[in-house]
């Protein structure tokens, strides 16, 4: 069996897609095997202020208090999420 092989049959190698940057690649899941570690799928990493709410709302901010801070500029506008 070839080392390519053998390393997509382990999940040492995972395709990740990226549709919203039209990225398709293929990436390590992890460069050492920890036997005692679970193994998780790729993800992408957060937009730019993708959490801003849940970042102010655990801060103690309201709703109102939110949209005060994307008017002013202070954060940026809710983006419509890729598809």
């Amino acid at each position: 069996m070839s080392s390519k092989i053998a390393a997509a049959a382990n999940d040492i190698v995972v395709r990740w897609r990226a549709p919203a940057v039209n990225l398709t690649s293929t990436i390590s899941s992890r460069h050492f095997a920890w036997s005692a570690l679970r193994k998780v799928p790729a993800r992408r990493a957060p937009e730019l202020g993708e959490h801003n709410d849940e970042v102010l709302e655990e801060l103690g901010f309201d709703a109102t208090q939110i949209d005060g801070l994307r008017v002013s500029g202070a954060i940026p506008r809710k983006r419509a999420k890729a598809s």
